[in-house]
């Protein structure tokens, strides 16, 4: 009969793989046929920017996308975005070499000669019962984490020469962005332009111009009101006049050059709609009105009103917060880093480098003690979901070992008589979708969580985003995952004997990896075709022009790239890495799938990043030091799990656990000497 992990992984092999193929072939098929979903860079942003062209063969142009130097992704789309591509390209040469060694040194010592385990299992760690053997997978432990050292410090270093030349070429240097400060928690005494002016003028250069945030009360209000009447009176104008076109064409009436037009319009075509004194319009209630001219006369009435308030800007009251242009930009990279001569100063962050179209002006008015406050309670509320929605993933961990679980529960046992094939899509497809699933509602509360904690900036809120999002998926996805399947595998026998649990634990831990294995399948296969193919931005390019009323609305819809989130996109990326590290040598089957998992990804936001998405703010690669400390965490990690397992054997394998711990100890040094020697420059010029 057929193994119920062998089932799972052949039916999500080929249903990942079929479904990727597929998803290639209609994106190859469609990418030249409409350019509003598949390379609206080429037209819409700036032509300093845009992407060269491609070839428009089938697969001619493969090979002119690869061989794009990094100069020219650099122009195209920025350090954000090429830092992802690096750090996917530091997946693929870590996992190739890895794939390269341990795929083949460690399959054949797991399997030749040792337990019969069944399926999958045959090839993991826990398949040896000859405890020497395992000095071949603490050997290449050593040679694995001396690789990823290496090759962090080698990639770090490389980003930051990138990150200097950014932040220093002329186009940067030159502009407001470079040489601006933001100075929050401004305390009363100091919170003028004169005494500001006094504190900042020490540093090279002096002082440009400061502006000092104030509360406008209703005016962004009214600035609403009046582009939503805006947007109204448009649409009634456009309605108006295709509707008198039809008209007229119908009555045979043509305007003649130089008439009144307005008398073309009969009166029973303007368009009227009923205002109503209440808070809530309700239909049918209140009076009617023209709505050409009662938008008209609102917006004169609006544009009046908010000229008004903005000449009276400065009588507003004063926000504890402030903007200071320097005129050099080591001026304002000096003036963030210095303990300037106030308590309130020398307690808020200083940000520099913040553009308008990344500030968050609601947060503009926070003090210091109530920024502390917010952020205890966002990593209070973050650890409470984290925690809490352990509950569905081990839901849904229990179905990838339908077997184990049905034991527990032997309703399910039914399920099992369906036959391998109906068992192996369950345990295979569902639990991995369905984890994607799960994953995917989380950053939306994140998101708002971080934004609660005052952070100003747009940009910070996706970096505070990437660590809280990983560290779910670090939680829940890998440590709880790995924990449950283990457990599931271990119950039925834990309750014959609970005296077994250290043994029973070591022997069936590593079958958890069988879930992953299809888990990073999904995502290397059918989740990267899909977000190729984009399939529901190409039937919304279709679908929204029905709804478009004004050429304001078309040319928006036209003219507009889809943005992307570093702060979801980078930790689906670093727990793959992860994944990969953890069972490197507790289950060298993944390497391969997260090789291709890595390579299909790069493929794929390589395209994506220079034809599609856009970034309306930068921060200069900030997002790749904290994916870096995420694979430094999945190191230590793994190294943990390595001498639990170790440990388990007993004195048989003193000497690899020994070695394990020394690994682990000099795993802390290189990420307290890699901290010491590149953190600073994370943030600012030398």
């Amino acid at each position: 009969s057929a193994d119920s992990s062998v089932s799972t992984f052949t039916s999500a092999l080929w249903f990942n793989a079929a479904l990727g193929a597929g998803f290639f072939a209609v994106f190859n098929i469609l990418r030249t046929r409409r350019r509003q979903t598949y390379t609206p860079r080429s037209y819409v942003v700036p032509k300093g920017k845009q992407p060269p062209p491609l070839p428009d063969g089938y697969f001619l142009w493969i090979p002119t996308l690869l061989y794009t130097s990094d100069k020219e992704l650099i122009r195209c789309m920025g350090l954000d975005r090429f830092m992802v591509l690096k750090f996917l390209r530091m997946g693929i040469v870590i996992f190739s070499i890895a794939t390269l060694f341990m795929v083949p040194i460690l399959i054949p010592i797991n399997v030749i000669g040792q337990l019969k385990s069944e399926g999958l299992n045959l090839l993991t760690i826990g398949n040896v019962s000859d405890v020497p053997r395992t000095w071949a997978h603490v050997i290449l432990a050593f040679f694995f984490t001396v690789g990823l050292i290496y090759y962090t410090f080698r990639e770090t270093r490389a980003y930051l020469v990138l990150r200097r030349e950014y932040l220093m070429s002329p186009e940067f240097a030159e502009s407001v962005v470079a040489r601006s400060l933001f100075v929050p928690s401004i305390p009363k005494d100091v919170h003028n332009i004169e005494d500001l002016a006094r504190i900042f003028n020490r540093f090279p250069g002096g002082v440009r111009r400061i502006w000092i945030n104030r509360d406008l009360k209703d005016l962004p209000d009214d600035v609403e009101d009046r582009d939503k009447k805006v947007h109204s009176l448009e649409t009634a104008i456009t309605k108006t006049i295709l509707s008198t076109y039809k008209y007229n064409n119908k009555k045979g009436i043509q305007p003649e050059n130089g008439s009144d037009t307005e008398v073309l319009i009969p009166q029973e075509l303007r368009p009227t709609h009923r205002v109503s004194s209440l808070p809530i319009g309700l239909p049918f209630v209140g009076r009617k009105v023209d709505s050409i001219d009662y938008y008209h006369e609102e917006i004169q009435s609006l544009n009046k009103k908010i000229l008004e308030k903005q000449h009276l800007a400065t009588n507003y009251e004063c926000l504890s917060s402030a903007f200071i242009e320097f005129n050099q930009q080591i001026a304002a990279h000096m003036a963030a880093q210095t303990l300037i001569h106030s308590k309130e100063l020398q307690m808020a962050p200083r940000y520099i480098e913040i553009a308008p179209t990344d500030i968050i002006w609601e947060n503009m008015n926070i003090q210091s003690f109530s920024r502390l406050l917010r952020r205890m309670f966002s990593l209070s509320f973050t650890t409470v979901i984290i925690i809490f929605w352990a509950i569905p993933v081990v839901f849904v961990q229990g179905i990838s070992t339908l077997e184990s679980l049905s034991k527990l529960l032997p309703f399910l046992e039914a399920v099992q008589d369906l036959g391998p094939t109906v068992v192996g899509i369950i345990q295979g497809i569902l639990p991995a979708a369905a984890l994607a699933i799960l994953v995917a509602l989380v950053p939306i509360i994140f998101s708002m969580l971080s934004k609660l904690e005052g952070i100003p900036r747009k940009s910070f809120v996706e970096l505070s985003v990437l660590h809280k999002f990983f560290f779910f998926q670090f939680v829940d996805v890998v440590l709880v995952s790995t924990v449950a399947g283990g457990i599931f595998n271990v119950l039925p026998d834990l309750t014959k004997n609970p005296a077994s649990i250290i043994n029973l634990l070591a022997e069936k831990l590593p079958r958890a990896s069988t879930f992953f294995i299809t888990y990073v399948m999904l995502q290397a296969t059918n989740s990267a075709a899909q977000n190729l193919l984009q399939l529901v931005p190409y039937i919304l390019s279709f679908v929204m022009p029905i709804f478009n009323t004004t050429p304001r609305d078309i040319y928006h819809q036209k003219r507009q790239c889809p943005t992307v989130n570093l702060g979801t996109l980078i930790p689906t990326h670093s727990v793959i890495f992860v994944l990969g590290i953890e069972y490197s040598t507790i289950a060298p089957l993944i390497l391969p799938f997260v090789l291709l998992f890595f390579c299909f990804h790069y493929f794929v936001l390589l395209y994506q990043f220079m034809h599609v998405y856009e970034r309306p703010y930068e921060t200069g690669g900030r997002g790749f030091p904290r994916a870096i400390r995420h694979v430094y965490i999945g190191m230590f990690t793994w190294q943990i799990t390595m001498i639990g397992l170790f440990a388990v054997r007993g004195n048989k394998a003193i000497g690899q656990l020994v070695v394990m711990i020394i690994l682990l100890v000099a795993g802390c040094f290189s990420l307290a000497l890699y901290d010491k020697a590149f953190k600073p420059l994370f943030k600012f010029l030398p």
